[in-house]
């Protein structure tokens, strides 16, 4: 008789496989069709990006809750097994999947350039105390979440009252240090740049590498955004 442990390996098996193929076709599709893809998250957030890196696809099973990322040595890397779920063998890594994954990772590609241009290093953190790293990982995330929500036309966010009260209440500066959950940077991070990236979403990433929020300014989140809508509005 076959045991249910032989049964249950040969269906990991078959599961992991499947994922693997069907990721690969993706990946495929994506990378032939990639200058097209960037070129329309461009024309759609109404920037340029300086430099195009370089987009590669792992499958990286021990780290599958890890979608995709972003650094000056790699590149973008997408994690091919990102969508690997045993209790949902059908949640196939698809093309409009992985451009999601593309669209956030080149937020964080160009909130870098644009901190580049301003002879700002983001990716540095060694200097930064807590609530400096915070500040920063809030505007990177939520840079990201904008790209990728803004091109997808999935601006309809799940925040609700919840973040959006995390965002403005007086506790913003300890959330951040000590967030209460996994989706806190980019939810509340997304609902922090919003305002500033749907008036101009390049002079508003400037404002955010340049301006970033105080401990005093986390205290009264809604004036730093008013404080960067009137600039980012005046006319250099």
């Amino acid at each position: 008789t076959i045991s249910a442990a032989t049964i249950l390996g040969s269906v990991a098996i078959s599961v992991v496989s499947t994922q693997y193929f069907v990721s690969s076709v993706t990946e495929h599709y994506i990378k032939d069709n990639l200058d097209n893809i960037v070129r329309q998250q461009e024309q759609k957030l109404g920037v340029k990006f300086s430099k195009k890196p370089k987009v590669t696809f792992k499958f990286d099973l021990l780290n599958r809750s890890l979608l995709g990322t972003c650094s000056t040595t790699e590149g973008i890397v997408i994690n091919k097994a990102s969508r690997l779920d045993f209790m949902s063998p059908f949640s196939f890594m698809t093309p409009s999947y992985a451009k999601s994954v593309l669209y956030h990772e080149y937020g964080h590609h160009y909130i870098r350039e644009t901190a580049e241009r301003c002879s700002i290093n983001f990716s540095n953190v060694k200097n930064l105390n807590l609530t400096q790293f915070g500040v920063r990982k809030l505007i990177d995330e939520g840079t990201a979440e904008y790209f990728e929500r803004k091109t997808t036309n999935n601006t309809n966010t799940s925040t609700g009252l919840k973040w959006r009260s995390l965002l403005y209440s007086k506790n913003l500066c300890l959330n951040i240090i000590i967030p209460p959950s996994q989706s806190f940077y980019d939810e509340v991070g997304y609902l922090l740049v919003k305002p500033l990236l749907d008036r101009d979403v390049e002079r508003g990433v400037q404002f955010l590498v340049t301006n970033s929020p105080n401990h005093l300014q986390l205290g009264n989140i809604l004036q730093y955004q008013m404080q960067g809508l009137e600039k980012i509005t005046k006319k250099n």
